[in-house]
């Protein structure tokens, strides 16, 4: 059985980056709704993360991982500094996946933090 629109409406808060795509929305910046704009984003971005390799990362590494990214603002800095990110956490092996990290390209950095479901 389908669910019908109702059912599948969602509230989401909005700010930063979604603010600027509503503003675009409302302001008639682009032709589409604020819905329709969020869902082709999201769609691409799955896209993106789709085609993109990752080394798999040890028990180990994804903890050293986590530790670098939980609680952070995540900015492009945090990405594109993501390797020194993961030195400062001092942690046994650190210093290992900051030199993997730091070889590898801004979607495949997104994609490794995305891979430790935080």
């Amino acid at each position: 059985m389908t669910k019908t629109t109702a059912q599948r409406k969602k509230s989401i808060y909005i700010n930063g980056a979604l603010e600027k795509i509503y503003d675009e929305c409302s302001n008639a910046l682009r032709n589409r709704t604020f819905s329709g704009r969020v869902m082709d984003i999201a769609e691409r971005y799955d896209a993106l993360m789709g085609l993109t390799e990752i080394p798999e990362l040890t028990p180990q590494q994804q903890m050293i991982l986590g530790e670098a990214v939980l609680g952070a603002f995540m900015d492009r800095n945090k990405i594109r500094y993501l390797h020194d990110a993961i030195a400062d956490t001092e942690i046994d092996g650190c210093l290992d996946l900051a030199k993997m990290v730091r070889d590898l390209d801004y979607a495949q950095r997104l994609k490794l933090i995305e891979s430790i479901n935080i």
